[in-house]
């Protein structure tokens, strides 16, 4: 007791300490505040102290064994109810934390089995994909190596075919060579033998002349000079122009000879090349026309592969977002479940306090206890029964009961606000029904602008009476 008359006085100082020190504000008058509680707790110290010595040897001796008694009875009572009801709320989050558990393994499990089976289809896919990549691959180097090899074979055949030309060519180019050689020889040696008679006449005709004119030498002898020198100087001239003319001769008819040789070998080189051509052309033709139309399939079968890939993705791209929407659901209905749950809970313990003690000892009458017995097993499957077992326990009690409980408690709190809300709304009414009848009839007693303008409904004119 005085323990408590001190914890009391306390409180109340402490409270009337702030409130006057947010009122004045001011360093002195807090001072001045605090040193008036302080004689005033002292005094009210010892009087309280005084009181309960003097009455502390009376409740020690009557009343505090009783009291001691009913509140341990009291306390006792309370733990056993504190205990049982956290006993029941522990089972309940212990019960509702296990289903949680269990749906999230199925979700879990249910997940990693689509994740697994999308990786095993997209692994097949893939291996799919690189075998048919690697067949065409292959195929590709077989016909490129076919290619070159075939290619190797025409370039070998025309170089044999230009060696056996070259060959061919110099062999006429060695025997061009021969035969002029062998022309240019005899053209000298005639042109050699034709200049020494022409010499050996020239001096035969000198000693003729030198025979004959001997008387006239010395006479003659300048103009025999002058035609001398001019007969050698012609003679020169004409031999210079005869040699030039020969070389002329040969050089054009060799290369006349030459010319229509060649003339001959390249036109005859240029049908066979024509021909071959023509040949080359009509195969690479044949050939290219099967390279495209292959291109073209290669190409319409990568479009068909890609577009088929894109499907594919974009199916397997739809399910994981629906797989993650359906995910993102469940979690959010789980958590606004888990939410509801909690504040149903929150909402019994505020109404635990606000019951009355009939309802603490007995809130609403018990209903009928299923048991196992009453179940008619004929009708229930075996997964069904296991489950209907597992619901009511071994005592036979239906755990949802309690929540059963709560509910019909909460519908009849609900059912009392709804009747409190129609109750008030119809008070309401009628005092809005009073308002507009006060003020209808403070209205037509009233002189005002409108009463003066308006019909009065008090007054009772006759109409035929109105002209008179």
């Amino acid at each position: 007791m005085p323990t408590k008359t001190k914890k009391n006085g306390g409180k109340k100082t402490a409270e009337a300490g702030p409130a006057s020190a947010t009122a004045l504000g001011l360093d002195e008058k807090q001072k001045l505040q605090g040193a008036a509680l302080k004689t005033y707790l002292k005094e009210r110290a010892e009087s309280t102290l005084k009181s309960a010595t003097h009455n502390k040897k009376k409740i020690i001796a009557k009343w505090l064994p009783i009291m001691r008694g009913m509140k341990l009875q009291e306390i006792r009572k309370n733990a056993d109810d504190y205990i049982a009801n956290r006993e029941i709320q522990a089972e309940r989050a212990d019960a509702r934390l296990e289903m949680k558990d269990l749906d999230l393994d199925d979700a879990a499990e249910h997940q990693h089995m689509i994740v697994s089976s999308h990786k095993v289809n997209i692994k097949k896919l893939l291996d799919l994909q690189s075998a048919r990549m690697h067949k065409l691959e292959q195929k590709y180097r077989e016909h490129l190596s076919f290619l070159q090899q075939q290619f190797q074979e025409d370039i070998g055949n025309i170089a044999q075919v230009h060696s056996a030309f070259k060959q061919e060519l110099e062999l006429i180019v060695q025997q061009i060579e021969k035969e002029e050689t062998l022309r240019a020889h005899e053209e000298t040696t005639e042109h050699n033998t034709q200049y020494e008679l022409i010499r050996n006449r020239n001096i035969e005709a000198d000693h003729l002349v030198e025979s004959a004119l001997d008387e006239q030498i010395e006479s003659l002898k300048e103009r025999c000079d002058t035609a001398l020198q001019n007969y050698r100087s012609s003679t020169d001239a004409n031999a210079h122009e005869y040699k030039k003319l020969l070389q002329q001769d040969v050089t054009l008819s060799r290369q006349v000879d030459t010319k229509l040789k060649q003339v001959e070998k390249l036109q005859a080189a240029i049908a066979h090349w024509k021909a071959k051509l023509a040949q080359n052309r009509q195969e690479c033709e044949s050939r290219n026309e099967q390279m495209k139309v292959e291109i073209e399939q290669l190409r319409r079968h990568c479009k068909e592969m890609k577009a088929r890939m894109n499907r594919a993705r974009e199916s397997d791209r739809q399910r994981l977002v629906d797989l993650s929407t359906n995910a993102r659901e469940c979690k959010k209905k789980l958590t606004d479940q888990l939410k509801l749950a909690e504040r149903i809970l929150r909402t019994a313990e505020l109404c635990r306090k606000y019951e009355t003690p009939r309802e603490k000892i007995a809130p609403l009458p018990a209903p009928p206890n299923c048991t196992a017995h009453d179940v008619d097993w004929n009708e229930v499957s075996e997964a069904l029964k296991e489950e209907i077992l597992e619901v009511l326990g071994d005592d036979g009690t239906d755990e949802w009961t309690y929540l059963d409980n709560f509910l019909k408690r909460y519908n009849r709190v609900l059912l009392d606000k709804l009747a409190y809300e129609r109750r008030k709304k119809a008070v309401d009414e009628q005092t809005e029904t009073l308002k507009s009848r006060l003020n209808s009839f403070v209205q037509n007693i009233s002189i005002n602008k409108d009463t003066m303008t308006k019909p009065n409904s008090l007054l009772l004119v006759n109409a035929a009476a109105a002209p008179c």
